[in-house]
């Protein structure tokens, strides 16, 4: 038996009516509660996007040195400076925004008079702060070429306005889909089923529609479906042609695990144990344990700029050239600047990468590292619990001629850990859009300082995937663990 639709009844139109009303009334009071919550996460957003702008205008100029082969000139590179500062200033200007450059806590560019100077805690984040034209909001990032912090501010004022037009928007949006749903309930009254009906019935018979009604939404019904329906044979072929892309980065994706140290190595003394998840199919991050001879391996992690495919290749360059200097150079300076150079000298497409390299050698329980713009790597001291950045001097492979690398020593103690990470870790952020921290991490380190390297990622792992609560993941994660055990 066939089933035909009829005309709605008034017994089921009053009810429906009741329902959007009660419903379009609930959504009102709920959207109106979480105001506050999505002014912020709007307005954090805003400014993230205008400091990364600013960022960006920083990139940029890094990239015209390195095609300009300016590098090494100072008086080019403090012009370049000023430029910058100066496009910074104006582009700030031309959005109505206020900013700021901070170098070492010192202000280079600012419009705004502070109170005092921001504490700055990792690579980014928000913050508050006092001025004297009243309380400000701001995003920063850090620019590690010239050890730069961007800041984009807003007033307390600005803030706070769109959260007021925000109410007005949802009073407004709320009558127009009371009317609205009222209209169309009064369309499906008078009867629409029949025009309906036939429609199902045209598409069940031969796939197309060729219905005339005359009233111009229905028809304009007919023509989207007929479209979509072609739309759908062509769909079709191009899923063919995305299964094809995506298999080939998969293997692109497997290809570059395989570059990774395919297991942890086993050194007297020593327990290691590392992990990296690209946010994409490829990513810019690495690790790599060195084999270095008489119970002495190199530790190193390093974090590519950009991201997808151009990224991973340069990823393969610079762990190639570092893993190939190390085991032929024993100073490890020198095993650093050799690498920079062979950079410089194969790459010319403005890529650069933050590194840390460490050498561990168990005979005399002594770590030895330098830090080339990478995030400062966290050390538990078992003796003071106590945990320490491992900071020192150094600017990213591949920008300058000269590095100026400082290099550090200091013996390790039977229970020490040393945990290396990349940005991805503490600027995991949750759907609030809010950073994990390196504060976070810290305390994370020192309350799994009993488990074993490899159950150390593990807790951290999860206590990000926690955080996150399903919040995509925008950047590589990668971490390497190194626990000082008791020697048999």
């Amino acid at each position: 038996m066939n089933w035909k639709p009829q005309r709605i009844s008034t017994k089921v139109v009053i009810p429906l009516i009741l329902l959007v009303v009660t419903s379009l009334g609930l959504v009102f009071i709920l959207l109106t509660r979480h105001t506050h919550e999505t002014v912020i996460r709007l307005n954090t957003a805003a400014l993230q996007l205008e400091t990364k702008r600013l960022y960006h205008f920083c990139e940029k100029a890094v990239e015209a040195l390195i095609v300009d082969h300016t590098f090494g000139n100072p008086k080019v590179m403090n012009q370049k400076k000023e430029v910058v500062l100066s496009e910074i200033e104006m582009h700030l200007l031309a959005e109505g925004l206020d900013g700021a450059v901070f170098n070492q806590q010192h202000i280079i560019l600012s419009t705004i008079d502070f109170v005092s100077s921001p504490e700055f805690e990792g690579a980014s984040g928000t913050f508050e702060i006092q001025s004297k034209e009243g309380l400000l909001y701001g995003y920063y990032l850090y620019f590690p070429v010239w050890e730069w912090h961007l800041v984009s501010l807003l007033h307390e004022g600005p803030y706070w306005a769109s959260h007021y037009r925000t109410r007005i928007f949802l009073a407004s949006t709320a009558i127009v889909y009371l009317f609205l749903g009222f209209f169309v309930l009064l369309i499906l009254w008078y009867g629409l089923q029949r025009p309906l009906s036939t429609i199902v019935d045209q598409l069940n018979a031969d796939g197309k529609i060729r219905l005339k009604t005359g009233t111009r939404e229905l028809d304009l019904l007919a023509s989207t479906i007929n479209s979509q329906l072609e739309s759908i044979l062509k769909e079709a072929d191009a899923k063919v042609e995305r299964k094809k892309i995506e298999h080939e980065l998969e293997i692109a994706r497997n290809i570059q695990q395989s570059l990774l140290p395919a297991r942890c190595p086993i050194i007297k003394g020593l327990d290691v144990a590392a992990i990296a998840l690209p946010a994409m199919q490829v990513g810019g991050d690495f690790y790599d344990f060195i084999p270095l001879g008489d119970n002495r391996i190199g530790l190193v992690i390093a974090d590519v700029s950009g991201k997808g495919m151009p990224a991973a290749l340069f990823m393969a360059l610079s762990r190639a050239l570092i893993r190939v200097n190390a085991t032929q150079e024993h100073a490890i300076t020198t095993v650093i600047e050799k690498t920079n150079h062979l950079i410089q000298e194969f790459s010319s497409s403005g890529y650069f990468v933050t590194l840390f390299y460490a050498i561990a050698d168990s005979n005399n329980s002594s770590l030895q590292y330098i830090r080339a713009g990478h995030n400062p790597p966290l050390y538990y001291k078992a003796g003071d619990n106590e945990i320490i950045p491992l900071k020192g001097k150094g600017v990213a492979l591949g920008v300058f001629d000269d590095l100026d690398l400082e290099a550090k020593d200091f013996v390790l103690a039977t229970g020490d850990i040393l945990l290396l990470f990349t940005d991805g870790v503490t600027e995991a952020i949750d759907p609030l859009n809010k950073e994990f921290g390196v504060g976070r991490l810290s305390e994370l380190l020192r309350k799994n300082r009993h488990l074993t390297a490899s159950a150390i990622i593990n807790e951290i792992k999860q206590e990000i995937d926690t955080f996150a609560d399903g919040a995509p993941q925008f950047d590589d994660i990668t971490l390497v663990v190194l626990k000082v055990m008791e020697k048999e």
